[in-house]
């Protein structure tokens, strides 16, 4: 569940008000393809992955799952422009653009590897007559996190900027 709320708390509501900073690209062409195609590359990219790697195990996986929180303000402190009628009241700590592709890379990346691993890992641990069960609940977790990240996604304007 966590997962999804890192990943959709910031893709696309946060990604796709981070303009470029260093003109790398048009401005026109720059959020389409640093936050949109870049993001649904990388989440296939690493969901293909956890098919041939998967590490760490389901002991472990937790530790990953929370460290990608830290996505959270790393994006907010991108040049992130709440809105159009919003002046942003705190400052930008993370200038370039290559560290908004860097880090759009490892949140998509990371958000397709982790999560398959944990729908892998899910039905294996538990007894054979609960994997179905537990492979449901799995889902669950996705919906409801999903729910959550694009909610919580409304509160990032009111907190980095005002009117």
């Amino acid at each position: 569940m966590l997962i999804y709320i890192v990943s959709l708390s910031i893709f696309p509501a946060v990604a796709a008000r981070i303009p470029s900073t260093d003109g790398l690209l048009n401005e026109r062409y720059y959020s389409s393809v640093f936050c949109f195609l870049f993001f649904n590359v990388f989440v296939t990219v690493g969901s293909a992955t956890a098919q041939f790697v998967q590490w760490p195990g389901p002991r472990w996986l937790v530790l990953p799952v929370l460290l990608r929180v830290a996505f959270i303000p790393f994006f907010l402190y991108c040049n992130y422009q709440p809105s159009d009628t919003l002046v942003r009241t705190v400052p930008v700590l993370f200038k370039h653009d290559w560290m908004y592709i860097l880090g759009i890379v490892a949140l998509s990346w990371s958000s397709g590897y982790l999560s398959s691993l944990t729908m892998i890992y899910a039905p294996k641990a538990v007894p054979k007559s609960l994997a179905a069960t537990a492979g449901m609940l799995g889902a669950l977790t996705i919906i409801v996190g999903i729910l959550i990240g694009i909610n919580t996604a409304l509160i990032y304007p009111r907190l980095f900027s005002r009117s």
